[in-house]
């Protein structure tokens, strides 16, 4: 077992070098390093605070959807450990820091974890879905070649927002569809197989003890999420100095936020991160270099901004006590 741990984690780190090597063998190193040294300080802070402004945002859905249960300042620096955790570790398994820190600090049980979870990134999945629909319906001046490419996306993402919605109103029927499949295997007196129906269990439970209000703030609390992350996005292309038309910059970092909440990347996201920001860039019509060299400089400032907020949060987190009501 830790044979197969060690040979998994020693593919992900080549990998991880060879998407780093591939994409600095398009790019001058030296012109990353000429942005880096021009990039507006002033632009940086304003990205800061409103980074820090959405990581609020996200601890204030998370009280809601926990019925107030948990102190919001408990939240906010979970919500700074497990962003860090997203990036840090590969195919966003740091998303399971915050099921776990709920669990074992504030006595939640796995299944309330996960729907609170859950609900909040298919809420993610959806705005997001449906800025990039927007995007593609106002975007201007798009390369010929990707005019088809951006309508088809479209339309599948149109596709991707209704299964989305049907999936929340649906998940008992999905939960009880998924359970006929492990009988008719045989492999639903598995031990591991049960443990895992059990805490799906819990989780319709927590999913379903869910009103209406609570689902509509959380939903307008997950637009103002991302409408501050797509500003602090948009703040980086100013720090970095990038003539953008707005419409343009919407929709490559609509498609740039799709490929990133998909669970492929690497090692602290390093090589994926770059990757996905200039394929979504240069599909935009940035140029290759500029699309490559800004993505490096991007993810720098993405991991500055999480490592200081993770600092305050974990310092919060050891200074908390058990929860109670805010």
């Amino acid at each position: 077992m830790i044979k197969k741990k060690f040979i998994n984690k020693f593919i992900v780190l080549i990998l991880t070098i060879t998407f780093i090597a591939i994409l600095l063998s398009q790019v001058e190193l030296g012109k990353i390093v000429e942005m880096l040294f021009k990039l507006k300080i002033s632009y940086l802070v304003l990205g800061l605070v409103l980074y820090a402004i959405s990581y609020f945002l996200r601890a204030l859905r998370f009280y809601i959807l926990l019925n107030r249960e948990v102190q919001l300042k408990a939240l906010f620096s979970i919500v700074c450990i497990h962003n860090l955790a997203i990036i840090l570790f590969p195919a966003r398994s740091g998303e399971l820091s915050y099921i776990y820190m709920l669990s074992k600090r504030h006595n939640k049980t796995l299944g309330d974890g996960a729907a609170t979870l859950l609900t909040a990134r298919i809420f993610d999945f959806i705005i997001i879905l449906s800025l990039f629909l927007i995007s593609t319906i106002i975007v201007k001046d798009l390369p010929i070649i990707m005019i088809r490419p951006i309508e088809i996306a479209g339309f599948l993402v149109f596709i991707g927002i209704l299964v989305l919605l049907i999936f929340i109103y649906q998940l008992n029927r999905f939960v009880s569809y998924v359970r006929i499949i492990a009988v008719y295997l045989k492999i639903d007196k598995i031990n591991l197989v049960g443990y895992i129906f059990s805490k799906m269990d819990e989780m319709i439970k927590s999913f379903n003890s869910l009103d209406r209000d609570k689902l509509l703030w959380s939903g307008l609390i997950s637009l103002f999420i991302w409408i501050i992350l797509y500003s602090v996005t948009y703040t980086a292309i100013l720090a970095m100095r990038i003539d953008m038309a707005f419409d343009t910059f919407l929709l490559a970092s609509s498609f740039y936020f799709m490929i990133s909440i998909i669970p492929l990347q690497g090692v602290g996201g390093f090589g994926t991160f770059e990757g996905s920001w200039a394929i979504s860039f240069i599909a935009t019509g940035i140029g290759k270099e500029i699309a490559i060299s800004s993505g490096f400089i991007a993810h720098m400032i993405s991991i500055f901004y999480s490592l200081i907020l993770f600092i305050i949060g974990y310092i919060m987190f050891r200074r908390s006590k058990i929860s109670g009501k805010i």
